[in-house]
């Protein structure tokens, strides 16, 4: 009946566990600041009740998986910046509709913000800075007004 696991700020080195996610119950899981490495689990995927990931300051490379788009009710935040995430941002992010913060900054991401994001309409704050994206926004919602310091580096 795990809700909460906060192990953010040690200096945790290896993957990040599938197993976190048989975790059914979890809503905020905080692993921030460590010198975790390798790829992002597909398995967190299956987190149905998480409202807050963060996973910034880390080593994680490879893509990220798609199957962080089905984390529906995911609202706080999802923070993977500052690691060395590389390939194109999924489209199936755009599902996160009641997502307020998305922090991607600090990667190495590339091509386009997909066009699914116009459908994040709860986004309050975003960082898309120093990667390697290209082409247009997403139409609508914060994008229109969005400050140029959040894509800077691109």
């Amino acid at each position: 009946m795990l809700q909460r696991l906060d192990l953010s700020q040690n200096s945790f080195t290896d993957s990040i566990p599938d197993e976190l996610g048989t975790l059914s119950q979890l809503e905020l899981l905080m692993l921030s600041e460590n010198k975790l490495s390798g790829n992002i689990p597909a398995a967190l995927g299956n987190l149905s009740r998480l409202i807050d990931l963060q996973m910034g300051g880390n080593l994680l490379s490879g893509g990220m998986p798609a199957e962080l788009g089905a984390l529906t009710v995911l609202q706080i935040a999802l923070n993977l910046s500052h690691n060395v995430l590389s390939g194109r941002i999924p489209p199936q992010l755009g599902n996160l509709i009641m997502l307020e913060i998305l922090l991607l900054n600090n990667n190495d991401l590339s091509g386009e913000i997909p066009s699914t994001f116009s459908n994040l309409s709860s986004l309050l704050a975003c960082n898309f800075s120093y990667n390697d994206l290209s082409g247009p926004l997403p139409s609508g919602g914060l994008f229109q007004n969005m400050a140029e310091s959040g894509f800077i580096g691109n």
